[in-house]
């Protein structure tokens, strides 16, 4: 018996042993397995903190566990995390661990945030899976061998999970705060039972920006007869409820294939007025419980058939609600007779054949009656509209009627419009078979909350109804300091709202005021500077996007913008809004004590890379005060902080813009004229090092006498064409290039008087005129000597070379010069005529390089601006059909991108051809020049 009990005793001990040591054991085939899983499919950023194996948490499978895991996108995403953990567990039948395939027994993501975007041009940041390269395999065929992992799941379990979903495709925004998510189920079972509980502290849905959910409370309770090998699955007991309305599920939905067959009807549990008022999220988040209701509510509905791409399935739901009303108990006033009779409808499975009917939709708040009644019908084919609205509305009363925190509002709006006729006799200009009539006015409005504190004011607003407009006849609005005064029309309003036709405008906007720092909100950004991480309150500008089926004209007269510290006045010119652009022309406006034409534009086309493209004309400038202004003009010319005076400049910019509306600098092209007025630099590095070099104290503060420079912009470096001015006492020849990198490559030919060096220059300078006269030359240098600069290093720290052994050949040229002056006068004279001749082919060559790149661009914008027109007809063919549409957006995007390309090769094509001219030109230039500097020597 003894020794039975210590046989059994080591086994025990065996046992704990192994099941201690074998997670260890295999930890690390388990660990390489993952690495590798995600290395060969994955195109982002994956890391982890730590990677645990434990027997003993989830006995008698393997736990394994990845703590802290993150994943972050690349490319475009590769500033943003898709999906990060707090823990990622998996449990693993142990026993598989033996052979080829691990089997999943279970899942659980603790405190997962997910943040999911689809960029304009369709792009997904989720879209992470690596090219292969290989044809695509259906799922359904491909063997189990053909992966490392196999899934048998019960358990899939989230905790306290925090989803952002933003698809700029089709402007849905949706976040999800504390999801809680558990699935049981045994999925090894061709046949079995789905439990899922779902819960959601905070769900907000926004579409066409529209908040359709503000903060509801969502809880989910399903169990499912689920057919896995038939996709089908049957409601049994469920519960769903969104803020305090409960409502159930009977029927199945089955997924064969692609399509979706259903048969769903919508059993709503409770019935109360009160718990529909529970969606309206002022109402719910604010004293929901003490609200006082009555009146009758009926809410049902159905679909049943197959929605796949040509077929939805046929669907009804109701609304009616009859003689109801609310009341908080500490307001003296109420919402009485509130009638509803809402149907959404389709018969027949033909997306043209739905129906909305708003029959009746009565309220009256604080006594002030609210009529509402629409009828839309065949809304792909051809929208026909029956609707009338007519009401007053008493802001004053809203306090009465609803608890509203730090919010003052008054005013009153009164309707009184209709509508009757089908939106074809809109699009046929059959005006007078649409009735379309009436007003909308606001009178005495006022708004203002403690998110923002400057009061809206309105005094007062018409909006005249036609069918053929809208016309504004007044607008005037005041925000704090701000006033905008707004006339004009809009037309083709009702295309624009029944099938996202293009709306068109024609504004004159006037304002003595526009004080922009009223409306921006600082937020905090986290910074790191110098290793250290501090706080700086900042202002992120985000891309805007221009939509295409605006086109807006205002013609501008705006007295004075204020943005931040700089003052803009006296801006007059159009403004233009089409086609995903904003467009100025001859836009004049006075700022940094000068003033600016801008004719060009803002384009949102390519949402991922928007474009700016301006031609301006800039006269006196303050230099300090557009240094302190603009960051690009930092980052291009940092060397300006030291400057003070004026300048003036005619010039072409074009850059992409990054995802905070600054320019991508590398990618800056900019060319012009740049001119100067009583420029001043003081305390230059630069400078200073000149003037270390030349011994001489001068360079500390200088005087720079009137500039005049071509330049261009490109690659991230300026380059400044020859120029001459005047430095101090030193006439100058300057060129060369600085890059954003701040390297420096100039040179500068200076002609000084030999009162500007100090006595170790002079004292070089003697000894080449004493050497000079050793060799029979009797020459004096006289009052001016000649020297070139090398200016290298960065602007932060320049490096600065003296050519002096150029001075010294200078010297004996010079002695030449007296011996033979007449000879190299007509030698001058020579050369001066083979340059006439070399600029003159130059000239030619770049007026025809210029005729190359445009005849290229304009082929190349007709070769876009038809793909763009043919892809949008694709679209207006698709109709609102979701999948069509979706359809004929992808294969609009195809088309613009293939024209794009030719555009683009088109424009290569034309900067070879155009170099090539150039370059042979420049070869021609250079051989007159040459011939003729021969024949002078």
């Amino acid at each position: 018996m003894k020794k039975l009990f210590k046989i059994l005793a080591i086994v025990i001990v065996v046992i704990f042993a192994l099941l201690f040591t074998i997670p260890y054991l295999f930890k690390d085939k388990i660990f390489n397995i993952v690495k590798e899983e995600i290395n060969n499919n994955l195109n982002a950023k994956v890391e982890f903190a730590d990677f645990s194996l434990s027997f003993f948490k989830k006995f008698p499978n393997l736990n394994v566990e990845l703590k802290e895991l993150s994943v972050v996108g690349v490319d475009e995403f590769e500033q943003d995390t898709l999906v990060s953990f707090n823990s990622f567990s998996v449990q693993v039948d142990v026993l598989s661990l033996m052979g080829d395939q691990i089997k999943v027994k279970g899942i659980i993501l603790d405190q997962p945030r997910l943040s999911a975007v689809v960029l304009k041009d369709g792009k997904a940041n989720w879209d992470i899976m690596k090219e292969t390269g290989e044809e695509e395999v259906d799922v359904d065929t491909v063997s189990s061998g053909e992966t490392k992992f196999n899934i048998g799941l019960k358990k899939f379990l989230i905790k306290n999970a925090n989803i952002k979903y933003d698809d700029k495709t089709l402007g849905v925004k949706t976040e999800i705060n504390d999801l809680n998510f558990d699935l049981k189920g045994d999925f090894t079972q061709d046949i079995t039972i789905l439990n899922i509980l779902t819960t959601m502290k905070s769900l907000t849905v926004v579409y066409g920006g529209v908040k359709y959910l503000s903060n509801a409370n969502i809880e989910l309770i399903v169990d499912l007869d689920a057919d896995l090998v038939n996709s089908k699955f049957t409601f049994k007991e469920n519960v769903f409820k969104l803020n305090a309305l409960v409502f159930a599920f009977d029927g199945f939905v089955e997924m064969p294939n692609d399509d979706i067959n259903m048969d769903i009807t919508l059993d709503f549990k409770e019935t109360k007025f009160k718990d529909l008022l529970s969606l309206i999220p002022a109402i719910f988040m604010t004293d929901f419980e003490e609200l006082q209701t009555s009146g009758k509510i009926a809410l049902n509905g159905f679909a049943k058939g197959t929605y796949n791409e040509n077929s939805l399935p046929v669907f009804d739901l109701n609304l009616i609600v009859d003689n109801a009303m609310f009341k908080y108990p500490d307001l003296p006033k109420s919402v009485d007779n509130i009638n509803i009779d809402v149907k959404v409808s389709n018969q027949t499975g033909v997306d043209d054949d739905t129906k909305i009917d708003i029959n009746l939709f009565h309220f009256e708040l604080a006594q002030n009656p609210v009529d509402i009644n629409l009828h839309l019908t065949t809304p792909v084919s051809d929208p026909g509209i029956k609707a009338y609205i007519k009401g007053e509305i008493d802001f004053n009363s809203f306090k009465d009627v609803i608890p509203v925190e730090d919010m003052n509002i008054a005013g009153i709006i009164t309707a009184d419009i209709n509508f009757d006729g089908n939106l074809s006799t809109i699009e046929n200009e059959e005006y007078e078979e649409f009735n379309a009539g009436g007003e909308i006015k606001l009178t005495a409005f006022e708004f203002k909350t403690s998110d923002f504190p400057e009061a809206i004011k309105i005094p007062k607003s018409v909006f005249i109804f036609s069918p053929q407009y809208l016309n504004l006849e007044s607008f005037y609005m005041k925000i704090g300091e701000s006033d905008f005064n707004l006339s004009g029309k809009i037309e083709n309003y009702l295309p624009y709202v029944l099938k996202d036709g293009t709306i068109h405008g024609d504004f004159k906007f006037i304002s003595s005021l526009i004080n922009v720092n009223e409306f921006m909100l600082e937020e905090e950004e986290e910074t790191v500077q110098e290793e250290e991480q501090v706080e700086t309150d900042t202002v992120l500008m985000e891309i805007v996007e221009i939509p295409d089926n605006i086109d807006f004209k205002l013609t501008s007269e705006l007295n004075k913008i204020i943005y931040d510290d700089l003052e803009i006045t006296n801006i007059n010119g159009l403004i233009i809004i089409k086609d995903n652009k904003v467009l100025l022309d001859n836009l004049l406006m006075n700022m940094l004590d000068g003033s600016i034409i801008m004719t060009g534009g803002y384009s949102t086309q390519n949402i991922t890379e928007p474009l700016i493209d301006f031609d301006m004309d800039i006269k006196d400038f303050d230099i300090s005060k557009t240094y302190s202004t603009f960051n690009t003009v930092k980052e291009l010319a940092p060397g300006a902080k030291n400057f003070t005076g004026k300048f003036s400049t005619t010039m072409t910019l074009q850059s992409p813009l990054d995802k905070h509306m600054e320019p991508v600098l590398d990618k800056v092209y900019g060319k012009g004229i740049l001119k100067t007025k009583n420029l001043v630099i003081e305390n230059s590095k630069l400078l200073m090092k000149i003037g270390d070099a030349l011994k001489s104290p001068k360079y500390e503060k200088v005087s720079v006498s009137d500039v005049n420079v071509s330049f261009t912009i490109e690659d991230g470096r300026i380059t400044l064409e020859p120029f001459d001015t005047k430095i101090a006492s030193a006439n100058v020849t300057m060129f060369g290039s600085q890059g954003i990198d701040q390297t420096m490559d100039y040179t500068m030919a200076m002609k000084m008087p030999r009162s500007d060096f100090g006595g170790a220059a002079n004292n070089v300078l003697n000894n080449l005129s004493s050497d000079a006269k050793n060799k029979g030359m009797d020459i004096e240098l006289g009052d001016e000597v000649k020297i070139d600069v090398l200016v290298g290093g960065t602007v932060s720290d320049p490096k600065v070379t003296l050519n002096l052994a150029d001075t010294k050949s200078k010297v004996a040229d010079k002695a030449k010069e007296e011996v033979t002056k007449k000879a190299k006068e007509e030698a001058q004279k020579l050369i001066a005529e083979a340059k006439a001749k070399a600029d003159k082919i130059m000239a030619e060559a770049e007026k025809n390089a210029k005729n190359i790149k445009s005849a290229a661009k304009t082929a190349g914008d007709k070769i876009i601006k038809e793909a763009d027109a043919n892809g949008k007809n694709l679209i207006k063919k698709a109709g609102s059909n979701p999948l069509k549409k979706k359809a004929a957006q992808e294969t609009a995007k195809k088309m613009n991108r293939e024209a794009k390309k030719k555009a683009d090769n088109l424009n290569k094509e034309a900067d070879k051809k155009s170099n090539a001219v150039l370059a042979k030109a420049r070869q021609q230039a250079d051989k007159i020049i040459k011939d003729a500097e021969d024949r002078a020597k």
